[in-house]
């Protein structure tokens, strides 16, 4: 990254000791940087928020050899890692610590940096995601910002102990109008997720013109945005959501995502 000067052409540095020995990832520092507080000045690689000073502005931590740390400032990134609705250990024994470690941070937080890289120093910096993914239709980009859609609309649609409770009523009540029962849209949901052919997503959609609610398949990064349908809730059956935890048994894995599924968030989504 590059330096970043602050008023007067000052460097915002700030140097601490990390008690003589280098790595020690678990110590931080407070300081100060140009008026702006941070909270801690991590050892390695961390990312920290600044203040308002630097409002736009991410802030780096580099370990030296000598055993001090320099903090550096860049120019956010135009699309950021949206946080879990909750931690990554919440949904156990369903869906494992370990496959969020690397659906979350690896996957998801890939396809953001892919995009960062790609969209750098063009006009495609100032969109959001749903702007890009309805206006690119294909391509490289539409992939990786539909991907970063879908996966932050997959770990809504769950959340710890979902299932155990009853839809709410008028989400049920579209389901019973729309499906005939709770149980044929669960099978049909079932039908459509498990029996997917290759990599993609289940959906359960609204049609926003009719308000009856569908169930939609999109192949790989395929988004119900681009079809019209307003999404209320998704299940990833890309085989990187499953295959810690169940191998290649994707029913067991559909089966288990009932048991986290957030019928909340999904009401809170109809129009």
């Amino acid at each position: 990254g590059k330096m970043y000067r602050g008023a007067g052409g000052r460097l915002l540095r700030s140097i601490a000791r990390n008690g003589g020995r280098k790595g020690a990832a678990t110590r931080s520092f407070g300081t100060k940087l140009s008026g702006s507080r941070l909270a801690s000045i991590g050892v390695t690689g961390a990312v920290f928020a600044a203040g308002s000073a630097l409002a736009a502005t991410l802030l780096y931590s580099q370990l030296n050899d000598d055993n001090t740390v320099v903090a550096y400032a860049e120019e956010a990134p135009a699309f950021s890692l949206p946080a879990l609705p909750y931690a990554k250990n919440a949904l156990e024994p369903f869906i494992s610590q370990e496959t969020l470690n690397f659906h979350y941070e690896k996957h998801h937080r890939g396809y953001i940096v892919k995009l960062n890289q790609l969209t750098a120093g063009t006009a495609h910096q100032k969109k959001s995601v749903e702007e890009l993914l309805q206006s690119e239709k294909s391509g490289k980009i539409f992939n990786l910002a539909a991907q970063i859609y879908n996966h932050t609309f997959y770990w809504n649609s769950m959340k710890p102990n979902g299932g155990a409770s009853q839809p709410p009523a008028k989400l049920l009540e579209a389901i019973n109008s729309s499906f005939g029962s709770f149980e044929n849209f669960q099978k049909q949901f079932n039908e459509a997720a498990v029996n997917h052919f290759g990599s993609g997503w289940a959906w359960l959609v609204q049609d926003p013109k009719t308000k009856k609610l569908e169930i939609m398949q999109t192949h790989d990064a395929g988004c119900p945005l681009n079809d019209g349908k307003v999404p209320l809730l998704t299940c990833d059956v890309w085989e990187h959501a499953y295959y810690i935890d169940y191998r290649n048994d994707r029913a067991s894995y559909v089966n288990s995502w009932w048991k986290v599924v957030n019928y909340d968030f999904a009401a809170s989504q109809m129009k």
